[in-house]
């Protein structure tokens, strides 16, 4: 989380308010709050964290974002915001929030910033579990591996939406650019 802030706050410079939208009822968010809540100084933006449980949350939310002229966007990853990820962007490209998080179930394409572990790479490594676990191998044996392999994707149909001018720093490690 603090990489896509990090890259959120590259991509857009001005930015000095970040909206975060994460959900109390998830038991990891609480503590992905406080990091980033203690990495915000260090990049001069402060954070709007919104916490939202229901659908009927979203849109008050972005109501705050508005009134408290917050310029992007950082979403939590959470199932919760995947399942109603149609709705955030939607909300989002209302307000004019560039946004910078997970794919949620493949969606890129009303994001300015995607960033996370390449799922393409994880099912692969995946069966490699799966073969040992077939030969015998017993699952408590088996090592818990991290991602090793991330992927950044920027939109810049997006960026261009929102009168942004994304810097070449960050197109140069763009693995891809929705054009």
């Amino acid at each position: 989380m603090i990489k896509r802030l990090q890259l959120l706050k590259e991509a857009v410079p001005h930015a000095k308010r970040i909206g975060l939208l994460w959900n109390p009822d998830t038991p990891w968010h609480q503590g992905v709050v406080e990091k980033l809540r203690q990495v915000a100084p260090q990049l001069a933006v402060q954070l709007e964290a919104v916490p939202v449980r229901t659908p009927a949350e979203l849109s008050p939310a972005f109501s705050i974002f508005t009134r408290t002229k917050t310029q992007a966007l950082l979403i939590v990853d959470a199932p919760f915001f995947g399942i109603h990820s149609g709705t955030v962007f939607d909300l989002a490209a209302k307000a004019m929030l560039a946004t910078a998080s997970v794919a949620f179930q493949g969606k890129t394409k009303s994001q300015l910033i995607t960033f996370g572990a390449d799922s393409r790479d994880i099912f692969r490594r995946a069966a490699g579990y799966v073969v040992k676990i077939l030969k015998g191998a017993k699952p408590a044996d088996l090592p818990i591996e991290q991602p090793t392999k991330f992927e950044l994707i920027l939109n810049l149909k997006v960026a261009q939406a929102l009168g942004l001018t994304i810097p070449e720093t960050i197109l140069m490690r763009a693995d891809e650019v929705i054009r």
